[in-house]
């Protein structure tokens, strides 16, 4: 890790309310898109908290990460840990208005 230099990346990183209804969605918007996960296990893995949280301890995860294997630049990183949970990171974050029934809120770090 580079400390106090600027980089660009090109994925975005979510942060999820990590119930089962929006994790469902979440794999389905996946899948349409052809996102895959990174790492050699079934993307219904985001759906075991308890696997999620071997992730984190064991394995030092800090998202567990979506790419298109036709098109490396299409990268979405779920964010997985306490520090970066939907909870932490809601009342810091700005809402922004897509459209007439689309809100996003957005955090820039």
């Amino acid at each position: 890790m580079l400390h106090g230099v600027e980089r660009l990346t090109v994925h975005l990183d979510i942060a999820l309310d990590m119930m089962k209804d929006n994790l469902h969605n979440f794999l389905a918007v996946m899948k349409k898109e052809q996102m895959q996960p990174r790492a050699p296990v079934p993307a219904e893995s985001i759906l075991d908290q308890e696997l999620l949280q071997q992730f984190v301890q064991k394995k030092g995860a800090l998202f567990f990460t979506f790419h298109d294997p036709h098109r490396p630049y299409r990268q979405i990183d779920l964010l997985l840990t306490q520090e970066t949970s939907y909870e932490q990171l809601i009342n810091s974050s700005d809402e922004i208005r897509i459209d007439t029934d689309t809100t996003l809120n957005v955090l820039s770090v």
